[in-house]
C-alpha cells in the first residue's frame, strides 16, 4: 500500500484520509469456447470491496490544512452515503445518488440487483460515543434497505 498516505489525528493515529474501492468482475460462459459469441448467454456479477473512511468531527481530530480539507470532503461523502441509505430505507420516489462521487460508484450495490453486506467499525471509548452512536444508527438504517437480487445472464435467446 505505498501509494496510500496515513495522516494521524487525534482521533485516529493511522487514518489513511480516504474511501477504498476494489472492484472484481466475474463472467461465466454457459456453453465452454463461446468467449466470442454474443449470441451464447452468459453470467454475470460484479464484487465491490469498499473501506470507507470513518467520519470524525473536525475540532476533535484536530486536522489543519490540506487535512482538515479532507476531512471535510470525507464527511461530505458520508453524509450522502447516509442520505441514500434513508432514501432507500424509507422507499422514497427520489434516491439522491449524484450527491457524491461515492454514492454514484456504489449505486449498483445499495438497494439495486445485489446482495448486500455492511460491517460497521466503531470505537469503545466514552470520548467518541457520538461517533459509535452516529455509525450504529447508519448500520441500523441500513438493515431496512431492501434488495432483489436476481442472476445476471446476458446474451442468448431471451424468453
Amino acid at each position: 500500500r505505498s501509494n496510500v498516505a496515513i495522516a494521524e489525528t487525534k482521533m485516529n493515529k493511522m487514518s489513511s484520509r480516504s474511501h477504498t474501492v476494489c472492484q472484481v468482475r466475474i463472467s461465466k460462459w454457459l456453453v465452454s469456447g463461446s468467449e466470442t459469441d454474443s449470441s451464447i448467454p452468459k453470467i454475470s456479477s460484479r464484487l465491490l470491496v469498499v473501506d470507507l473512511a470513518g467520519s470524525e468531527r473536525i475540532k476533535k481530530s484536530g486536522v489543519e490544512g490540506v487535512h482538515r480539507k479532507e476531512a471535510t470532503s470525507i464527511n461530505k461523502s458520508l453524509l450522502a452515503f447516509g442520505n441514500v441509505v434513508n432514501a432507500l430505507a424509507t422507499k422514497k420516489a427520489h434516491i439522491p445518488v449524484r450527491e457524491s462521487k461515492l454514492t454514484r460508484v456504489l449505486e449498483g450495490s445499495i438497494g439495486g440487483n445485489c446482495k448486500t453486506a455492511l460491517l460497521v467499525c466503531f470505537s469503545l471509548l466514552n470520548k467518541h460515543l457520538q461517533e459509535t452512536i452516529s455509525t450504529l444508527e447508519l448500520g441500523g438504517r441500513a438493515m431496512g434497505v431492501e434488495v432483489d437480487a436476481k442472476v445476471n445472464v446476458t446474451g442468448g435467446v431471451s424468453a
